[in-house]
């Protein structure tokens, strides 16, 4: 896997994520609830606003390239 998509809104840890940290997959993820805490931005992942549907894609297509 190169990639998992993380648009979390709210709530409660999803263990994908922490798998995928893991097993050193780059993280595009939502900046709410904990993913601040674990992903560093720019480091193992990328984090955008939740709200921004385009802010995902970008980060996705940065990190697949």
């Amino acid at each position: 896997m190169d990639l998992i998509l993380s648009p979390l809104f709210e709530g409660a840890a999803n263990w994908a994520l922490f798998d995928a940290l893991a097993a050193g997959v780059s993280v595009p993820a939502s900046n709410r609830c904990f993913v601040p805490e674990v992903i560093s931005d720019g480091h193992d992942g990328l984090l955008f606003d939740a709200d921004d549907a385009q802010g995902l894609a970008r980060a996705a297509l940065e990190l697949l390239g």
